[in-house]
């Protein structure tokens, strides 16, 4: 007796599910958080991170596979693997160290109790043939990534860099402050759109 083509890719479909969801657990940054500033113009200076306010202990996720680069007391970079970008996150007691490989999802330190969880991205750019760092705009970064702020439901917030698929970037935060629009992704798992106002 020959078992159905159909019944085949079903458990073929649900056993790559599975798999994806016990590899790559969390699309997101922090376990449980609120958004708590945008990046962007703040008085006379510029903030080019992202800031989530966490309960001490929160876990914190890496938005992208890469190597360990640098860890302190209350912060970490890690050098994606897939694009030339270094992913910042301060405000975090991390559980990694120099020269670990960590997956996209995985866990990488937890929140203190001591301020925001922030995170920002530099890119490597290339201006008129002369390599150069920049800081890019993290939010729009992670939505073309398919990455959500939080595991659970962030809060509504009137923020312009709140939770959700559909991001309105102010002009301010690329004209004022000189961040950069990200890359496409290669693949998004949900539908985005990024815009400028």
């Amino acid at each position: 007796m020959s078992v159905p083509f159909s019944t085949w890719a079903f458990g073929g479909v649900a056993t790559l599910l599975l798999f994806r969801g016990l590899w790559n657990p969390h699309r997101a940054l922090v376990h449980d958080a609120a958004v708590a500033a945008c990046p962007g113009p703040v008085g006379p200076t510029c903030n080019d991170m992202l800031a989530l306010s966490a309960q001490p202990g929160t876990a914190v996720f890496s938005a992208g596979s890469g190597t360990v680069m640098a860890v302190g007391d209350r912060w970490l970079h890690i050098q994606l693997d897939n694009e030339p970008v270094v992913i910042f996150y301060t405000g975090v007691t991390p559980d990694v160290t120099v020269g670990q490989s960590v997956g996209r999802g995985r866990k990488i330190g937890v929140a203190r109790a001591d301020g925001p969880v922030m995170f920002g991205v530099t890119g490597l750019v290339n201006e008129s043939g002369t390599p150069a760092l920049a800081s890019v705009e993290p939010r729009s970064w992670l939505a073309v990534r398919g990455i959500n702020l939080t595991v659970r439901k962030a809060p509504p917030t009137d923020l312009w860099c709140g939770p959700g698929r559909h991001v309105t970037v102010p002009q301010s935060v690329h004209m004022g402050c000189g961040l950069l629009a990200p890359d496409k992704s290669n693949f998004a798992l949900l539908p985005v759109s990024v815009t400028e106002a």
